[in-house]
């Protein structure tokens, strides 16, 4: 064996820069792991901040549609009608975006279940503010049928959204 360098030999030198670069390897090793966990974890962090997102904009969604029902259920007075027809339109244009957010099946029910009781109702009561005599009592008797059909309807709004409605994926 020849010696060389600070006294080593030949094979020592080779056994060392071996080791140095096993060492290396797993140093690059331990730092490619690390950058992996790293883009897992931001991965799961974007999918978590796009369901809450999601939320949001659905809530946002529900949240209007239930305030235009609202208004349209408790518009009152001579302007009333007129206001309560707006509401129903704006919840019939918000349809649109729901049907976006939470599907064509739940925007069929609203449109069925909700807005179209909703549309009677505010037809009877803008027929009952003109008519007199037996026909207001009919129209009357017709109307609390009618809000009676339309407060059930309303009542169910939340279990409509309830399965869209959270932060779970």
């Amino acid at each position: 064996m020849i010696e060389t360098v600070a006294g080593l030999t030949d094979l020592q030198i080779k056994l060392f820069t071996a080791v140095g670069q096993i060492l290396v390897a797993a140093a690059v090793g331990v730092i490619a792991w690390r950058q992996w966990r790293t883009a897992q974890q931001q991965a799961e962090t974007a999918r978590k901040k796009l369901i809450a997102d999601l939320f949001d904009r659905r809530f946002r969604a529900y949240d209007k549609f239930v305030d235009h029902i609202a208004d349209a259920f408790c518009a009152e007075g001579d302007s009333g009608e007129d206001d309560a027809k707006k509401a129903i339109e704006s919840a019939y244009s918000l349809l649109h975006e729901i049907r976006w957010l939470f599907g064509e099946d739940v925007t069929s029910k609203l449109r069925s279940q909700i807005i179209e009781p909703m549309e009677t109702l505010v037809s009877v009561r803008g027929r009952m503010r003109v008519s007199k005599g037996d026909q207001y009592i009919a129209l009357a008797e017709e109307f609390r049928d009618v809000e009676k059909k339309a407060d059930i309807a309303t009542s169910r709004i939340p279990s409509l959204f309830d399965a869209h409605l959270t932060l779970r994926s």
